[in-house]
């Protein structure tokens, strides 16, 4: 890697997991990632293959990669599980009544971070543009049992800086302020846009290549029908739209929206906003552009 920076590391006997969080926790400005690795067609005679690929990057580097193995089978399925969505709930998304967390613990609902819970737990779809949180952090409210509305208005009392809206079906909180900002990145106008399909990897990457025009977007190989997909065919108009559409699609589906402080601003180029989508397990995709 071409970044110069060296650094200190002592870690006691652990996991590879505990290793990589080392790593970047020492160096202070670097991140990993775990991809998995498609065999190239061609292999030579005894060619092993690693099936996944580790990588450690920073603002200076491209990365450097390596190959992994595993001591057992991955659990790619129960991984894909988590992305499906539970049969639908009826009835309008603000009268469903909140059930328990994805971990099965009663919902205690502090802020707007506790919101991208609400997606599984009343089983609806959801977006969320994120504030700094509050400090000291309210005590919180244990809304299992109450209806999506009264959830909402309990989220409007613990903070104020929040309202929300119904667009469809899809339940959208944001700062009230930016409601009405025009310049806004959710109001920013994109395509029309047709995803027949696709899985939520690729409706991030394309959401990407929109955003950064110097990308292309690539689709990821085929994962098989299995995996969880979702839909999307939107008329030229805000970006907020396409999301919508994406969440709704998947019917538990979480958007996340949120500006990024200045040292994350300064690590990812000068990327100010992040846009991420979270599964009912709290596994999420995202990226930051301009």
């Amino acid at each position: 890697m071409r970044d110069p920076k060296r650094f200190s590391l002592d870690l006691p006997p652990g996991t590879i997991l505990d290793a990589l969080n080392g790593i970047v926790r020492a160096h202070g400005q670097l991140a990993w990632s775990l991809e998995p690795n498609a065999p190239p067609t061609a292999l030579a005679p005894g060619t092993v293959v690693s099936p996944f690929m580790i990588f450690v990057s920073s603002h200076a580097s491209n990365g450097h990669g390596m190959g992994v193995h595993l001591d057992r089978e991955p659990r790619v399925a129960e991984l894909f599980a988590s992305w499906r969505p539970r049969p639908a709930s009826s009835g309008p998304v603000l009268d469903r009544v909140v059930g328990r967390k994805y971990n099965g613990d009663a919902f205690v609902l502090h802020g707007a971070y506790d919101l991208r819970d609400l997606a599984f737990a009343a089983q609806i779809p959801i977006g969320v543009e994120l504030l700094p949180p509050p400090n000291p952090a309210p005590r919180g409210v244990r809304v299992t049992g109450l209806t999506v509305r009264d959830a909402l208005m309990a989220l409007m009392a613990l903070d104020p800086r929040y309202d929300w809206r119904e667009f469809d079906g899809v339940i959208v909180v944001r700062p009230v302020l930016a409601w009405a900002e025009p310049e806004h990145p959710l109001s920013r106008e994109i395509p029309a846009v047709r995803l027949d399909q696709v899985t939520v990897a690729d409706a991030v990457s394309f959401q990407h290549s929109l955003l950064e025009p110097r990308l292309k977007y690539a689709p990821e190989r085929d994962r098989g029908p299995e995996v969880p997909r979702v839909s999307a065919d939107v008329p030229r108009g805000p970006l907020l739209l396409l999301l919508n559409a994406l969440a709704r699609s998947h019917g538990q589906l979480c958007w996340i929206y949120e500006e990024l402080n200045d040292r994350d601003t300064q690590f990812f180029g000068g990327r100010r906003h992040q846009l991420s989508l979270q599964a009912p397990s709290g596994e999420g995709l995202g990226f930051a552009f301009r």
